[in-house]
């Protein structure tokens, strides 16, 4: 197969939608040869900041010397950067041909689930010491916690989401995510007193906030810092090469910052309402007293909630069409933004366009969906008016 043909059968997967559990890929995993079985793991789960934390423990990872394979969830702007070894993007025939021998032997994983065991297999097949594997969803019955032989679980900040898969309680989700322990430490962050509870059977180390300079924007990273550098500590990495280590970190669609001749474009993932006080909280320490948001989600989110937090700091807002069918129709999305905001209107290309050249601060966020989009109209534009093709 090429990997346009392997792009095409992962896109027919993924219509399936998701199915929970982790019988098919233990099955999946036994068949390719348990590459899980010849790789050192750091699981990370949690509601915000999976993405961040795994990032930072990867880089720091790589600067100790470690080869080093990171898997995460969503692609947000090429499939690529799920599964990536040593912060780099896999050659496409690499990928085609270990996808072509996965999905030979599978019989009824899903996309996601594929691409995982894939990822295990080119990061044992690459020579990778360590794989930081993020978790999907939830914790104990996601795909990532099929694997074995980890040498530490993470749990990041856990905040009110999946609440039809994972429960309507802080609690019933902190029971979810600490299911990834497997025979091995946990290292987390604060969290509330009851998650602590539920938490405290497996003796939890608890990281605090980072305090030194970092790569990644955004004060709620240090949160996710702290994690990373107690979890390499445990890993025994010092001091120094961590900082390094943190320094050196990348991480698009996270309170990326693009810098345009109308001014400055930030991304950000933030799609429940933990993430956008934490957005919004990023955006005013940043001096941002208002900006125009450019905003579209999937339906089966706390809306009314993230937009609640979002717009008070919008002086317009440009709905956008997030991808069917979960996406929440931009015309019934566009009738809730306005009890936060005067100015709604929906995201025409001709209004996305004259939008982005208007001065002032601009914020795409509310799924990651979205950005990819976003970010071909902004380099776009930056090209045009650089005066290339």
């Amino acid at each position: 197969m090429t990997y346009e043909e392997v792009t095409l059968r992962l896109d027919a997967l993924s219509k399936k939608g998701s199915v929970y559990g982790t019988e098919r890929v233990e099955r999946l995993l036994k068949k390719i040869g348990s590459p899980d079985q010849k790789l050192h793991i750091v699981h990370v789960a949690g509601t915000n900041g999976k993405g961040s934390t795994a990032t930072m423990l990867s880089s720091i990872l790589q600067e100790a010397g470690y080869r080093t394979g990171l898997f995460t969830s969503p692609a947000v702007f090429d499939r690529r950067e799920c599964y990536l070894v040593n912060g780099s993007v896999v050659d496409k025939a690499r990928i085609a041909d270990c996808f072509s021998r996965v999905l030979a032997l599978a019989e009824d994983t899903t996309a996601f689930e594929t691409e995982f065991c894939c990822a295990l297999s080119l990061f044992a097949e690459e020579g990778c010491d360590y794989a930081i594997v993020e978790c999907g969803c939830g914790g104990s019955s996601d795909a990532t916690n099929a694997m074995s032989n980890k040498e530490l679980a993470v749990i990041t900040s856990i905040s009110l989401d999946h609440t039809a898969l994972l429960g309507k309680t802080i609690e019933e989700i902190a029971r979810q995510k600490v299911g990834i322990v497997k025979n091995c430490p946990l290292v987390t962050g604060k969290q509330p007193p009851s998650v602590q509870e539920v938490f405290a059977p497996y003796h939890p180390v608890y990281a605090e906030e980072y305090e030194g300079k970092l790569s990644l924007r955004g004060d709620f990273q240090r949160y996710n810092a702290g994690i990373a550098c107690k979890a390499a500590k445990l890993l025994g990495i010092g001091e120094e090469v961590i900082q390094r280590g943190l320094q050196k970190a990348f991480l698009r669609g996270r309170f990326e910052h693009l810098q345009t001749p109308s001014g400055t474009v930030i991304l950000d993932g933030a799609h429940n309402e933990d993430a956008a006080k934490k957005l919004c909280s990023a955006l005013k320490s940043e001096g941002v007293k208002e900006a125009t948001f450019f905003v579209g989600m999937f339906a089966d989110k706390a809306v009314d909630q993230v937009l609640s937090v979002l717009l008070p700091l919008a002086k317009k807002v440009v709905v956008l069409q997030a991808p069917l069918p979960r996406g929440m129709k931009a015309e019934e999305l566009a009738k809730k933004a306005k009890s936060y905001c005067d100015e709604v209107i929906l995201g025409t290309d001709e209004i996305i366009e004259k939008t982005l050249s208007e001065a002032g601060t601009k914020v795409v966020c509310g799924s990651f969906s979205i950005l990819s989009e976003m970010r071909r109209w902004i380099d776009g534009q930056t090209k045009s008016r650089a005066g290339n093709p």
